[in-house]
């Protein structure tokens, strides 16, 4: 599980972009386009009792007060240039 607390301005959008990179095994975090966190995470991506959830607490007992919008899951891998540069994916 990848947590992280941020207070967020009323009435701002931010645009949250994560990457997992199997290889070091560590999941990124953007805001905006610039590195807010990173975690390693052990175990795999691709296993199916992991269930993704966005807009979630880490700890499972609530939801976010937010609007969410444009969620977009790629099966690819995105050069680091797509998640920084204004218009974001």
């Amino acid at each position: 599980t990848a947590t992280t607390a941020h207070s967020m301005a009323t009435g701002t959008w931010y645009n949250w972009i994560g990457v997992w990179d199997a290889t070091a095994t560590t999941m990124y975090l953007y805001k905006n386009g610039t590195l807010f966190t990173s975690v390693s995470i052990t175990g795999n991506a691709e296993d199916t009792a992991v269930k993704l959830s966005i807009g979630r607490a880490g700890d499972a007992t609530g939801y976010t007060n937010a609007k969410l919008d444009e969620i977009g899951i790629w099966s690819r891998a995105l050069t680091t240039t797509v998640y920084q540069e204004p218009p974001y994916p």
